[in-house]
């Protein structure tokens, strides 16, 4: 898993906006992200699951390589089914880290910690309903996106 978490993208992702993010981006706040700490793996585990589970049936269309879901269903030679319970118990395991780390870890700055949350929201967001949103952008994340950046709210 770790290998994989790594691939996702969601490190590199977070670590980019914390540079972004004025002078919370301090030396200590950027060491203690690309330090892998426990809300960066569970984002990452996060990210990868729900990307795998969603977009598992096109990429064996295409050949492609092998997701999460067919290494657990080869190895341990168990149903797809089985392997959505399986990798869903991971995903919930995960947010509860970034729960109790968002508690715990009170030498981290808020607006940090929330970065690692909105992040891990948005993979709901994305793939919500096991669809891959972010390959195929629908009806629905395109709703979403004018609301937030196109129709903007009057105040």
């Amino acid at each position: 898993m770790s290998i994989s978490t790594m691939n996702s993208g969601c490190s590199q992702d977070v670590i980019t906006c914390i540079i972004g993010m004025g002078d919370i981006a301090t030396h200590k706040s950027i060491e203690w992200a690309i330090n892998r700490p426990l809300l960066l793996k569970s984002i990452s585990v996060i990210g990868r699951l729900m990307n795998d589970i969603a977009g598992h049936k096109k990429e064996q269309e295409r050949k492609h390589v092998a997701s999460s879901l067919e290494i657990y269903m080869k190895h341990d030679d168990v149903t797809v089914e089985y392997v959505h319970e399986l990798l869903s118990k991971q995903i919930e395991d995960a947010w509860k880290d970034i729960t109790k780390e968002c508690l715990v870890c009170k030498d981290v700055p808020l607006p940090l910690r929330m970065l690692f949350i909105i992040y891990a929201r948005t993979m709901n967001l994305l793939y919500d309903s096991n669809i891959d949103g972010f390959t195929h952008v629908g009806e629905e994340l395109s709703n979403h996106i004018q609301s937030l950046f196109v129709r903007a709210l009057s105040i």
